[in-house]
Formats: C-alpha cells, structure tokens, sequence
C-alpha cells in the first residue's frame, strides 16, 4: 500500500476518485491498494479506507507489519509515532468552552469574525502552558473551567454529543470523518478539529429542539384571530414583548449599503400576536411589558399563529408609579 502520489504508482493514480466508493471529489490522501494474489491495484480514498480493509482507522498501522510480527504479544503500535488525545476529553473541554454547545465558533469563522474559535478558547481555558502572566480574573475563570468539566465528564452529556455527531451521516467527507474519529475514540492533532465538531452539531440538535417546543408552546398559548381591524390606530396598548429578531437588510437609499432591522413580537391582554418590522433599533427584550401605539398594516398567518401586523408604531415603558402609588 502507498500513497496515490508516488512516483512509481503515479500511472495508477487519478485525482479525486475512490474505487470503493465510486466517487470523484476533491480529496486530500489517497491509497493505492495491490492484491498480492491477483495483482489488480485499486485507488481508495483515506476516509473509505476502514471500510475497505475492513480494519478500523486506529489499526492501520498493523497494515506495516508481517504476520509474524502480529503474533508477538509483546508488540503495540509505534510509540511516539503520532500524539493522541482522548476524544471524550475534547468533547467534554469544548462543551466547557461553548457553553454546552451554544455558541460554538469554527476557526475559519473566528478568522472572518476577529473573535476567539472555540479550539483557541479550550486551549486558553485548559492548556497547563500560558505565553503570558494571568490576571486573577483569568485564572478564577480557568479554576472554575476544571471544575465544570469534572462536572461534564461525570455526566451524560458527553455520550449526547458523541450520538449527535454519529448520526450526522456518512453521505458527506464530513460526516465520515467524524463518525471515523468518534467510533475510534481518539484524535490525532489533525483530527482534533473534526471532533470537537460535534459539538456544533450537538448544539444545533438542541436548538431546533427548543425552537420546536417553543413553537408548539407559542401556538398553543395564541389567540385565534386579531386585535384590531385593518387600518385600525391602536393606542397605548399594554403588550408583553415575546421575541425580538435582530438583522440587516440591503438599505435602497444613499447612504447604499446594509441597515439594521427588528423584528419584535407581542402579546396583548386576550393573547393576540402583534408584529412590528421596523428599522429603529428598539430597546426592548423578551419578556418586557410595555405600551404600544400603532396602526393595523394587514392580517397574516405564521406558523399556525394569527398576526397583527403593525406599522408606524411607539413602544414605551409605563412609568413607575413609586412608593406613593
């Protein structure tokens, strides 16, 4: 067995296909693999390999030895060869590190972004190695890391993220790629990445989790119908803020470019759903009680919900009445 780059096995080698799978894609490594009883020579790429050979990747280095050297019980693979860590440990840091997996940044996004990936941040919360002298914020923050992944590992949520990540599928490079590292339960430098992946996957896997039980929620809990006629000023109704979505949008006046939008979401007193897009950041949050003046702009149906969707509308805050009354 050799690479597909060897000069000696170059006019076997062609870019991209994998004979067991019978795929083209871009791939990084690929084997070319002889028969010694028949001679046919067939190029499998390296993330088909355990299928292939039937060997699970943590014991291709066996592919190395003769048989006599398998036989010996004394033998074990090369050490020092190639540093390995322990998978549930990454998972477990990078749980730790994401804030059980909500807010999880790839290193390619933390470049885009000018923010800490979340590898660099484990790294930063775990490594015994410092390059610099630690404020007594920063090692009370590292005291309190160890303490919750003692607290991660003891629990269940390590195997949640292992099933998560292994029921991504094995229809995309990705996905075989860490299936492979979970199912070997260790990682290479290089694999490190892929599975602390998982995490992400976790992480999305609980959103839409949440996301749908507050959606059945939010459709159980609303009114049917709407509060008010089309074209309708409300004025000063008592309203509690339930989501508001923050975004851009391409702004069609100079100056041209992207602007802020929200979206807010209310509830007034009979449980009506009451809808403002507008383009002045509000200072509002979920779970604010406020009063709302605006004018009725349609009628429309999300997700099952009746909504009153309003416009030129004024969100303020009741006043305080005071100890007085």
């Amino acid at each position: 067995m050799s690479r597909a780059c060897s000069d000696s096995w170059s006019k076997w080698a062609e870019p991209g296909r994998c004979d067991h799978c019978g795929k083209f894609r871009d791939r990084n490594t690929t084997y070319l693999v002889t028969d010694p009883e028949t001679g046919d020579t067939l190029q499998v790429g390296a993330s088909c390999m355990g299928a292939f050979l039937g060997i699970k990747p943590k014991g291709l280095w066996t592919l190395g030895l003769g048989m006599d050297d398998l036989q010996d019980d004394d033998q074990h693979a090369p050490v020092g060869s190639t540093q390995v860590t322990d998978s549930r440990g990454l998972v477990a840091k990078a749980l730790v590190a994401t804030d059980m997996g909500k807010r999880y940044v790839s290193k390619s996004r933390a470049a885009g972004w000018g923010a800490s990936s979340t590898a660099d941040r484990g790294e930063y919360l775990f490594s015994s190695v410092t390059s610099r002298r630690l404020t007594p914020e920063e090692r009370e923050e590292r005291e309190q890391a160890h303490e919750q992944l003692a607290e991660v590992l003891k629990s269940g949520v390590v195997d949640d993220v292992i099933s998560a990540g292994a029921s991504i599928g094995t229809d995309s490079d990705y996905g075989r790629n860490l299936i492979t590292a979970l199912e070997a339960g260790f990682a290479t430098d290089k694999m490190q990445g892929v599975v602390v992946s998982a995490v992400a996957v976790y992480g999305r896997r609980q959103r839409e989790v949440a996301n749908q039980e507050a959606q059945q929620e939010r459709a159980a809990s609303a009114a049917e119908g709407f509060a008010a006629p089309v074209k309708t000023r409300m004025r000063e109704v008592p309203v509690a803020v339930t989501n508001v979505y923050e975004s851009t949008r391409p702004r069609y006046g100079y100056p041209y470019g992207d602007e802020p939008f929200q979206i807010i979401t209310m509830r007034d007193a009979d449980g009506h759903e009451i809808v403002w897009k507008t383009g002045s950041l509000q200072q509002v949050q979920a779970g604010d009680q406020i009063s709302m003046t605006g004018t009725v702009k349609d009628h429309d149906r999300f997700r099952g919900v009746d909504q009153t969707v309003i416009s030129r509308a004024k969100l303020d805050r009741p006043a305080d009445p005071g100890a007085d009354g």
